[in-house]
Formats: C-alpha cells, sequence, structure tokens
C-alpha cells in the first residue's frame, strides 16, 4: 500500500529542523565543490599559460618546485655560458637567475593569503615574454622597491604605487603595476634578485630561466645536465614545467572536492 503524499508532507514539516539542517548541509557540500572545482580550473589555466615554450627553467635535481629548489651562483653562470643559450645584442646570455620568498598578506576581503615574491634581474624582462609594466616604473637594481602584478594589485589590502610594503623590517616601495597576459606572474610580486637575496639571507638561487637558441634543444640540455655530479639540476621546457606545477596543484583541489563529498556521504 502507498504512502499518502500528505503523510510525507507532515513528516517534513514536523522534522522542519532537521529537514532545515539537511538540506543546508548538501547546499554548503556542493557549494564547497563548486568553489574547490573552480579553484582548480582557476590554477589549471593560469599556471598553464604561464611560462614561454623557447624558454627552459633549471630547478635542482629532484625538486618538486622552486621553491625547494636551490641553485648555487656559480651553476648559474654556467648555464648562462652554455652557448644553446641566446645572447642579446651586447652579447650577454639571456639567462634570469631567481629566486623566490613567502610573505603574508591580507587580501580587500579580510583574509590572510601566503604571497610569492621574486627576485629577479632587468634581464628577466628580455628572457620572459608578455611581461610589461603598465603603471609606474620598473624598480631600479639595488634599490629597496617593488613591482606588483596586475591580479595582486587589484586584490591585496593597501596597494598603491608609492605606498610601501614591510617586508623583513624594511621598508619596500612599490614603484609600478605589471600584466603578465593572464599567466600567474600576475599573482606575483617582483624585485631586485641582489636586494631581495641579501634582506632575506639568500646567498644563491631557486631557478634559473634560459631563453634557448633552438627549443628542441632543451632535452639535450637536461641529458647533459643529468650526468653532470657538480651541477645535480635538471632543466625542462617552461611551458611544461609550469602546466605540470598546475597538475599537482588541481590535484590537490580536487582531492579536498572528493573529501568532502565522501564525509557529505557518511554524514
Amino acid at each position: 500500500m502507498a504512502v499518502p503524499l500528505s503523510y510525507n508532507v507532515r513528516s517534513l514539516y514536523i522534522r522542519r529542523k532537521l529537514t532545515i539542517l539537511a538540506v543546508g548541509g548538501i547546499a554548503l557540500v556542493i557549494g564547497v565543490l563548486i568553489f574547490l572545482i573552480a579553484m582548480a580550473n582557476g590554477f589549471r589555466v593560469a599556471l598553464s599559460a604561464t611560462g614561454s615554450p623557447i624558454n627552459a627553467i633549471v630547478t635542482q635535481r629532484g625538486s618538486n618546485s622552486e621553491l625547494s629548489s636551490a641553485i648555487t651562483r656559480d651553476s648559474a653562470q654556467v648555464l648562462g655560458d652554455d652557448p644553446r643559450v641566446m645572447k642579446d645584442a651586447k652579447g650577454r646570455p639571456l639567462s634570469s637567475p631567481e629566486l623566490l620568498v613567502v610573505a603574508n598578506m591580507r587580501r580587500k576581503d579580510g583574509a590572510d593569503v601566503n604571497l610569492t615574491v621574486r627576485g629577479v634581474s632587468q634581464m628577466a624582462f628580455t628572457v620572459r615574454t608578455g611581461i610589461t609594466v603598465t603603471d609606474g616604473r620598473n624598480v631600479q637594481p639595488g634599490l629597496y622597491e617593488l613591482i606588483v602584478g596586475r591580479k595582486i594589485f587589484e586584490r591585496i589590502e593597501g596597494m598603491a604605487i608609492g605606498r610601501s610594503l614591510k617586508l623583513q623590517r624594511r621598508d619596500w616601495k612599490i614603484v609600478g603595476v605589471f600584466d603578465a597576459a593572464g599567466s600567474g606572474f600576475e599573482s606575483e610580486i617582483w624585485g631586485d634578485v641582489d636586494v631581495i637575496g641579501p634582506a632575506f639571507n639568500r646567498s644563491g638561487y631557486h631557478s634559473v630561466t634560459l631563453r634557448m637558441r633552438d627549443p628542441s634543444t632543451i632535452s639535450a640540455l637536461n641529458a647533459e645536465l643529468e650526468h653532470n655530479p657538480r651541477m645535480q639540476v635538471q632543466a625542462v621546457q617552461e611551458r611544461k614545467y609550469y602546466e605540470d606545477q598546475s597538475g599537482v596543484v588541481s590535484g590537490q583541489l580536487l582531492g579536498l572536492a572528493r573529501l568532502s563529498l565522501r564525509h557529505a556521504a557518511h554524514a
């Protein structure tokens, strides 16, 4: 015998508090899932557009990110002197040794976030494509100055050209804003590598980006580096490197989404 529809309706009314909690819980889980999936796709799109197919990025062998990598200044010099690396009109190798540090800042919505501060040389703007200072000016070598990626400038509290950020108990002046063709670099802050290094007690680099004469030689370069016990580094096409990084981040976020769904199913 079928249960009358009115019985189900009365049951929902009588147990309305439990019903509201159940519906609210389901809605919350769906909201978290949508948020995590959107974040995963956002990271994937941004990082996949980061880097150039004609560049090689060199990191410490076995490291899974730039932050966990370490390259000595001597190794960076050797990499820049490789004949497969392109040179500019003055004969200087198009090589960009860089280091990364993490700084905690507050978004305009009040949330605290960790941001990447990248130390670069002036050569980075030649080696990397699509980096353009659109407001203000570029940093001057040797000074405590910063330029801010467009996304950071729009989302972080207190960002304005001419204002200062406190990093390592020093005031760093914001002198410009840069665009990076929508890539992940727009979520970074850049400064002079030779100033950021000593300020954060860093003596070497985290990575070296090389503009190659012929991108097809990146595999051969990596093979030679793998057989050089003194270097302990690896080279990969820059675009592929960041695509792989996007897979790691997206995978972690999707894993959190699956975990939240599993917990909801057992609730």
